[in-house]
């Protein structure tokens, strides 16, 4: 809020800013009506998949790696894999209701997302498809709320019914594991490492594995 005295009398003007990208990072994304997370059907890793919500359960299939592609824009890829697939709008297609979906290889304007502060301090989340007509990341119609309702590109709509406005949820690691070697140079630590590491990621877990570390 800026004060001036102007003409015998003091003018107020009153901005408000709104900070318009996120940090590159992983994330649970946290519907901020229904409390579910977005997560991906079956956790089958597929081109056309399914986006849907479901509980809170940790698992790499509702962490979201996103990416600022430098144009104000986003890539959101899955951490359930070591391939590439990302969240995006079924077919690039422009229509309200369009499912979104896993989707992988080139990034077209289905698969760029723009991640913006709202009024109630959660985001919306626009694909580029939807931009044009203010359409965003949103959870389907229901009539109880129950995991597995679709994720889709919706109408977004600035009131009190927030199916439209997600919670950004960083994610911290799991597990920090050192591997104490039973003498220097010790030549079965890294294979014990990756074993254990492997053992943590396959249950949802991430972390740090350490071989070596300062005093």
């Amino acid at each position: 809020t800026a004060r001036k005295y102007l003409n015998g009398n003091y003018r107020t003007a009153t901005y408000t800013i709104i900070g318009t990208e996120i940090s590159n990072g992983t994330y649970f994304l946290k519907s901020k009506d229904t409390s579910r997370y977005v997560d991906i059907e079956d956790q089958n890793m597929a081109n056309g998949t399914n986006i849907h919500q479901w509980d809170f359960h940790g698992g790499n299939s509702q962490r979201w790696i996103f990416t600022h592609l430098g144009d104000g824009y986003y890539s959101i890829r899955s951490a359930n894999s070591t391939s590439n697939y990302y969240l995006g709008v079924l077919n690039d297609g422009a229509a309200t209701d369009t499912q979104v979906v896993l989707r992988n290889g080139s990034l077209t304007d289905g698969m760029r997302w723009k991640v913006l502060v709202t009024t109630s301090g959660a985001y919306k989340i626009t694909p580029k498809t939807g931009e044009p007509n203010d359409r965003v990341l949103a959870v389907g119609w229901y009539a109880f709320n129950v995991n597995g309702i679709d994720i889709k590109q919706r109408d977004y709509v600035d009131d009190g019914n927030y199916k439209d406005e997600w919670i950004l949820c960083t994610i911290t690691p799991d597990f920090t594991n050192m591997y104490i070697g039973a003498s220097d140079g010790d030549t079965a630590m890294p294979g014990i490492l990756i074993n254990v590491k492997n053992q943590f990621n396959n249950n949802g877990y991430f972390g740090n594995s350490l071989n070596s570390s300062t005093k």
